[in-house]
């Protein structure tokens, strides 16, 4: 059985997710990291009071990363956003998973990572897995 961030990880990773400032739906929000920092903070403490799960799909500022990596949902990234967003190597498997615990210990919920390979890695409920499109 297929969960609902599998499902929306597939979605995304197809390229048929809509990208706007009002989400792909009405529960989630991408964010618009090219706002200003003053509109992106506005929109993040929005988007907390009315239930919103946020979605991140690239890296922050240094400045706001502290700010909102703990309202962040779902962060959808590659191996070198995670990288530069975690400030740790991405050469190897384990690795690109140290990195993703670091995210998900700064309060994102789901991390997803489209790896080099063509593969995507999912940190989802305590578990890693790989997440195959045909």
């Amino acid at each position: 059985m297929e969960s609902s961030i599998m499902s929306f990880a597939s979605k995304f990773q197809e390229e048929k997710v809509y990208k706007t400032n009002r989400g792909v739906a009405s529960d989630y929000l991408i964010l618009n990291l090219s706002l200003s920092k003053k509109e992106i903070v506005t929109i993040v403490e929005s988007a907390v009071r009315e239930g919103k799960k946020l979605v991140l799909h690239s890296v922050p500022s240094e400045k706001l990363r502290f700010k909102m990596l703990r309202y962040i949902s779902i962060a959808i990234l590659d191996e070198d956003q995670l990288a530069e967003i975690t400030k740790v190597k991405t050469e190897s498997l384990l690795d690109i998973k140290h990195a993703m615990l670091r995210l998900y210990g700064k309060g994102v919920e789901t991390v997803i990572i489209k790896m080099n390979d063509k593969r995507t890695l999912i940190f989802e409920n305590e578990t890693f897995s790989f997440l195959e499109v045909k």
